[in-house]
């Protein structure tokens, strides 16, 4: 049955992003240095969001910080070393 319900879902099945993405030494450590904070405050204003305890008018202000906080530098990181990976299963 597993095996049936694998073959069904497949079609629809998207990976998010690859296990396999490599950083190289610099985008790790830069990585490294967003991440921790990032993360922390994303968690955090996320729950306050779906909790209540953060207005939604604040989002605004929640995506301002975001960007404070390093997340379009995580994110072009992120992008590089994904392009490094398609083009390495390409050859």
């Amino acid at each position: 049955k597993i095996e049936e319900s694998k073959k069904k879902l497949e079609p629809y099945y998207r990976e998010a992003y690859p296990a396999y993405v490599r950083f190289n030494s610099d985008e790790s450590e830069t990585s490294a240095l967003y991440s921790t904070d990032l993360d922390n405050y994303r968690t955090q204003m996320e729950a306050g969001f779906i909790s209540g305890t953060q207005d939604l008018s604040q989002f605004d202000d929640f995506q301002n910080k975001l960007v404070e906080y390093g997340v379009e530098k995580l994110k072009a990181i992120k992008q590089a070393a994904y392009d490094r990976y398609v083009a390495s299963t390409k050859q």
